[in-house]
């Protein structure tokens, strides 16, 4: 009996922990993209787009570009990344914003 009560606390200490774990920013490297990219690359934004997993575009147009492309760019972390001048360049201030959920106060996060 005490072994089984061992294995149990034991296997709920891993599922908190792998939780803990967990990325809080849903598609944080912009990789989940439902559109189109141009032949430069690049795929204009506006504040109706829903083609970007988990982010809302604010303010005026923003792009979304993927490696390789035309302006020689490179993604920080996977393929694709984000321009927030976007094609027009106006429109300011403009930008990406998301909902985070299950933060803990106190907490440091990467």
């Amino acid at each position: 009996m005490k072994k089984f009560l061992v294995l149990a606390v034991a296997a709920i200490g891993f599922t908190a922990n792998e939780s803990a774990m967990a990325n809080l920013v849903t598609n944080g490297s912009f990789e989940t993209f439902t559109g189109t990219f141009g032949s430069d690359g690049g795929a204009q934004l506006t504040s109706s787009s829903t083609a970007l997993t988990g982010w809302t575009i604010e303010g005026g147009e923003v792009a979304v570009l993927t490696t390789p492309n035309s302006y020689n760019l490179t993604a920080a972390d996977g393929v694709n990344f984000m321009d927030l001048t976007g094609y027009s360049n106006s429109g300011f201030p403009k930008g990406l914003t998301q909902n985070l959920s299950g933060l803990i106060t106190g907490q440091t996060y990467t």
